[in-house]
Formats: structure tokens, C-alpha cells, sequence
């Protein structure tokens, strides 16, 4: 594979959320920056309610029930548009010339920037992510296809056959299961043009929306915003490389955009002179994208709507306070508070997952977001100078939205410092359970904060710059040089501490002979695989050891496609005794029952550095229960021999 192939993926996949997305933010009213920003949150959402509903009207997963959904949810929009007439009417205003240059160009640069950090972290087009997660990920992403239902309620079954998790998030899976099918090319190909586009395209735009929506068109603002975006080390990097958390990537990548329209709802922001009930319908449109993306992204979006929500009852307690008023506002806010507190409790993932333990103390915790570099990250001293800038800038302000930016930085603060120091089990759990009780998971909701403050930390030094520029008396040409260089030079300067977060997502998708999921000469056996397994056998193996894979890598089935799954009777059977197989023996009724006809050994070491004995697996070299076919290195594909079919 070559890197042409994943930049044709990536506009395949571009394509399919941003075209149908955009087109309903068009139909909303929505323009420009705005328009480009909710496109992808909307594509999610089609892409989404899409995959749900094809099976229930006998649709085999395609880009055609897409269509159809996006045509419909068109017909909606336009529908209550038409209906409402002009009580709804857009007072668009077109944005000045002169920052709309700045934000073309500032997403041109992030996009080039971004899309710079996630080539070197993946290494090479179609590397994988060597990390426990990307079993599931990537074999889900197959079965979506074999099975043409790509729904949440079906994809979980790839590894609860008894039904027991009933829903699993998959736009993540949806989509780049659209981009295989459409292109041809392979799954991990898909699956780095799925960390692109949402790092690249979907995360930049939104929170650049989101940062100029709170703090003004400025210059400043949209620079400030740019270099924070570009120099955060949780967010997007972090969600391609620990995990590995695509589906959460997805989600938080889309998140700005419907925090967005949600404070245009509560009016707290003017979002491009949209109406309130188009920004609500707007926000309504972006859930069903969050939550199929992943829950842990609408929790992420309650607690900043409950911020909202806050500063939308203290403003109506502040107004004009009819008896009429205020039944509306504390039946509002009860009842948001009452459905919020339901969905949250039912978002939280089981108590076996959720067992992740504090990291450090409070005071370490305080001081990586103060300094705005989370997760034992390096010091970005720059993006924490304008944070904190901005933090005093706004406060100073007493804006409304200047002030729910910072509200929301010391909500989301707080819940990091709950999640990584508070030694206090049932209300960590409580607060941060929705997110497994993981610190890398809030680490990465941080930036969403930290963005917009950095841009109007940088609006408010603007000034300062420029008059300083003006006392230097320079030629227009070398004001306009100079200008430059300090945007490069600030640049390098939040670039430099991502070296080593670089450095470390790159080896984690490095292939080598010490690559912990998948070696290099694993990879190579898996990679040829089609040509000697009958495409309708089943390969047996330890899926800790990697060798689940080959179900993504070549499409042969496997017996266990993740390590983490409902273990059958037969399965146990195989993995106990399979190197024992003769005539007549239970472990050769297991394999008929399974289809079972070859067995991969990819020798002891895990993707974890566990040990999880599989006995049948264990003398596979000399025994007369199967037959050698493949080798690459020490990995080895073996056929069945000791139950003749």
C-alpha cells in the first residue's frame, strides 16, 4: 500500500461523513465556517441513524442507506424550515472578508500540520495500531462487512454470541467499513484514514468555531486557537495512540461543533444569527452522531450543556420573574437535570470495566491542567501561557460567553483532577465512571477547553504586539515578514514538546520484530493467508498473541476474534486439546462443530506481556494433529490434520 492509496481513502471517507453533513447544515441555515464545522457531527449522525435503521428495513450496509437517511433528515429540516416560516427566519450575515481569509487559511495550516503528526505517528499508510483495543476495532470493521449491518445493536455480537452487550457503539466502524467497501482498499488503510480526517479536518474546525463563537472573529483568537489546536498532546494524538480509542477520537472530534449549537440554544453565544429553535434542532441532530460514536463523548457534551443550563436558569432568575417564567424555568431545568442524570447513569460501561485507579496526587493533577499538559505530558509552555492569558482576559471580560469558557475549563479540570487523585472511590466513580474511570479519557476532553481560551489569551496580546510593531516603524513589507515570523516562531514553540508524545504514538504503530500485537513477520504470514485458507474455514489460535488479526488482515474467519469474549463449549474444547486431535475424540466433534480447519501459532509473547496458557496450542510443532503450511520467521500456519473431514 502506498500513501496514495490512504489519501484517496481519506477524501473516500472525508466524502462520505462531510458531503451529506454539510448539505443538512445547509438546509439548517448554516454558512461558512459554521457550515464546514457541524458538517461532520451531522455526517456522523446520518452515517449513524443509518446503520441502525438499514437492517430493520432489510438494507444491506452501504453508502444507500445513507443517502436515504440524509434525503430524509433533509426533507425534516426543510419541512419545519417551510413550516415555520418566517418566525424562524435567517438574519445571515456574511463574515467579514478579512477573517474568513484567516480562518480558510488557519484550518488550511492545521489541516497540513495535523495531518503531518498523524502520518508520522502511523509510520507508514497501512501500519495498525499495536495496541490491545485494535483486535476488536479492526475485526469489526470486517464483520460489519460480511454481515452487511454495520448497526449497534447487531456488531457486538462479534464477541457476545449470548447477546450480553446488546449495543456497541460503531459509527467509528460504520464509516470506515463505507470507505473499504468503496475503495477497495484494505482495513487499516481505512482505519489511519479515519484517524486524518477527524484529527485533520472534523476537530480542527469545530473547536476553531467553537473558540470564535465565544471570543469574537479576531485575529488573535483564530491564530491562539490554531496553535493550541495544533500543539495539544491529548487530543487527537493521544485517542490514535493509547487504546487504541477510535471510537471516542470520533466522538470528541465532533463534540465542539454540537457544543456550539447547544449554547446557541441556551443563548449563550450568536451562532451566525441562527434562530434558537434551528440551533436546537441543530443540537438535537448532532446526539444520535455522539452517542453511536461513543457514550463517553455525550457524557463529555451533559457536562457542558449542564454548564449551560446553569447559566441559562441564572439568567432568567436575573430577568423579568413572572410566575410564568419561572415554572418554565425550574420545569426546564428539573427536567433536563432529571433526563441528564438518567442518561448519564446509563451511559456508565460495567463495574468490571470500570476499575482504573488514580495516578497521582491532587496537586500534580492541578498542575498538569494549570499548565495545560495533561497526562504527564510535556510542559507546553506556550499553549499555558495563553491559557492562562486567556483565563484572566476573560475573567476580566465579564462576558457570558468569556465566562462559561472559563466555567467550563474548571469543570472539566475538575473532573481530571477527580478521575487521576481522589482517593474517594464511590464519588470518582460517580463523576467519572462514564469514562471508565480513565485518566487518558478526560485528558483528552481537556483540550476542548484549553482552545478557546488560548485564543483570546492570544487576542488580548495581540495588541501589544502590534503596537510595539508600530513603534519600530517598519516598511508595510517587513511589518508583513516580521508578522510571519513570529506566527513560525511561535509555532516551532508549541510543535517542540510533542516530540516525544511523536515519538511514542510512532512506535506504537511500528512493525518490527518486536512489535507487540502483530511482528513484521506475523504481519506477513497474515497478509497471504487468502491464498491458503478456504475462504469459508475457521483459523484457531490465541488471540492475546495477535493472532485474532487475521480475520481483519485477510479475511478468513477465526475462532476467537478478540481475547475479551463469550468462550463456547467447543471453543474451550479446541484451545485445551487441539494438539491431541484424533478420530472420534471430543476435540475433533469441536471442530466439526466450528469449521475449525487450521490453527495459527504466533509462539507465547502477548500483546500485554501476559500469559494466558492455551494447552491445545502448546506442542503444535510436534504434533501428528497437524500439518505445517506457512512460515514466516517463527510464525507458523498449521492445517488440521487429526480429524479427517
Amino acid at each position: 500500500m502506498t500513501w496514495i492509496d490512504l489519501a484517496v481513502a481519506g477524501a473516500v471517507t472525508a466524502t462520505v461523513t462531510a458531503v451529506p453533513g454539510a448539505l443538512l447544515a445547509y438546509l439548517l441555515g448554516l454558512r461558512g465556517l459554521a457550515a464546514w464545522a457541524a458538517a461532520f457531527p451531522f455526517g456522523v449522525t446520518a452515517a449513524s441513524l443509518a446503520a441502525l435503521a438499514a437492517p430493520f428495513v432489510g438494507l444491506s450496509w452501504s453508502i444507500v442507506p445513507v443517502v436515504l437517511v440524509t434525503a430524509t433528515l433533509g426533507v425534516v429540516i426543510a419541512s419545519v424550515r417551510w413550516v415555520t416560516g418566517r418566525r424562524w427566519r435567517l438574519e445571515w450575515i456574511p463574515e467579514p472578508a478579512g477573517s474568513r481569509w484567516w480562518i480558510v487559511g488557519a484550518l488550511v495550516a492545521v489541516a497540513v500540520v495535523v495531518s503531518g503528526q498523524v502520518v508520522y505517528a502511523i509510520g507508514a499508510p497501512d501500519n495498525i495500531s499495536q495496541t490491545f483495543d485494535n483486535i476488536f476495532h479492526l475485526n469489526a470493521v470486517r464483520y460489519a462487512l460480511d454481515n452487511g449491518n454495520a448497526s449497534p445493536l447487531f456488531v457486538g455480537s462479534l464477541t457476545s454470541t449470548s447477546g450480553g452487550m446488546w449495543f456497541y457503539p460503531t459509527a467509528w466502524h460504520a464509516v470506515a467499513s463505507l470507505t473499504v467497501q468503496l475503495t477497495g482498499l484494505s482495513i487499516p488503510i481505512a482505519a489511519n484514514a479515519m484517524s486524518l480526517v477527524f484529527s485533520a479536518l472534523a476537530w480542527p474546525a469545530g473547536v476553531l468555531w467553537l473558540s470564535v463563537q465565544l471570543f469574537d472573529r479576531r485575529v488573535g483568537v483564530i491564530i491562539g486557537s490554531s496553535l493550541a489546536v495544533v500543539g495539544s498532546a491529548s487530543f487527537p494524538l493521544l485517542m490514535i495512540d493509547y487504546g487504541v480509542l477510535y471510537p471516542l477520537h470520533m466522538g470528541l472530534a465532533i463534540l465542539p461543533a454540537s457544543v456550539a449549537l447547544a449554547l446557541r440554544a441556551f443563548r449563550i453565544i450568536r451562532a451566525e444569527h441562527l434562530p434558537m429553535p434551528l440551533a436546537a434542532l441543530g443540537t438535537l441532530g448532532t446526539l444520535p452522531g455522539l452517542a453511536i460514536a461513543h457514550p463517553g463523548a455525550l457524557a463529555a457534551w451533559i457536562v457542558l450543556v449542564t454548564v449551560a443550563t446553569v447559566f441559562a436558569a441564572v439568567r432568567a432568575a436575573r430577568g423579568p420573574r413572572t410566575r410564568r417564567t419561572r415554572i418554565i424555568v425550574v420545569v426546564g431545568v428539573a427536567g433536563y437535570l432529571a433526563v441528564a442524570g438518567v442518561v448519564w447513569w446509563v451511559l456508565r460501561p460495567p463495574a468490571a470495566a470500570r476499575t482504573w485507579t488514580t495516578e497521582m496526587t491532587v496537586a500534580q493533577a492541578i498542575g498538569e491542567v494549570a499548565l495545560a499538559s495533561p497526562y504527564r505530558a510535556p510542559l507546553a509552555a506556550l499553549v499555558a501561557a495563553l491559557v492562562i492569558t486567556g483565563v484572566v482576559a476573560a475573567v476580566r471580560a465579564r462576558r457570558t460567553t468569556a465566562i462559561y469558557a472559563v466555567s467550563a475549563l474548571v469543570v472539566l479540570g475538575g473532573l481530571y483532577v477527580v478521575v487521576a487523585a481522589l482517593p474517594y472511590w464511590a464519588v470518582r466513580d460517580l463523576l467519572t465512571g462514564s469514562w471508565y474511570n480513565n485518566l487518558p479519557r478526560l485528558a483528552a476532553i481537556l483540550p476542548l477547553a484549553f482552545v478557546p481560551l488560548a485564543g483570546a489569551g492570544a487576542a488580548e496580546l495581540m495588541p501589544h504586539l502590534v503596537r510595539v510593531v508600530e513603534k519600530a516603524r517598519l516598511g508595510r513589507a517587513t511589518r508583513g515578514v516580521a508578522s510571519a515570523a513570529v506566527i513560525l516562531v511561535a509555532l516551532v514553540a508549541v510543535l517542540l514538546p510533542l516530540r516525544t508524545p511523536l515519538l511514542q504514538a510512532h512506535a506504537g504503530y511500528a512493525l518490527n520484530a518486536d512489535s507487540p500485537l502483530v511482528s513484521e513477520d506475523e504481519m506477513a504470514l497474515l497478509r497471504r493467508l487468502d491464498t491458503d485458507v478456504e475462504p469459508d474455514a475457521v483459523i484457531a489460535g490465541s488471540p492475546w498473541t495477535g493472532t485474532g488479526l487475521a480475520y481483519a488482515i485477510s479475511g478468513r474467519r477465526v475462532l476467537q476474534p478478540h481475547t475479551l469474549m463469550d468462550v463456547s463449549a467447543d471453543m474451550t474444547t479446541i484451545n485445551d486439546e487441539l494438539d491431541e486431535a484424533a478420530p472420534g475424540s471430543p476435540v475433533c466433534s469441536a471442530v466439526a462443530d466450528t469449521d475449525v480447519r487450521y490453527v495459527l501459532d504466533f509462539g507465547t509473547r502477548e500483546v500485554h506481556g501476559d500469559h494466558h496458557p492455551y494447552p491445545g496450542f502448546a506442542d503444535l510443532a510436534t504434533s501428528p494433529a497437524v500439518q505445517l503450511v506457512d512460515q514466516q520467521g517463527p510464525a507458523k500456519l498449521y492445517r488440521v490434520i487429526g480429524c479427517p473431514r
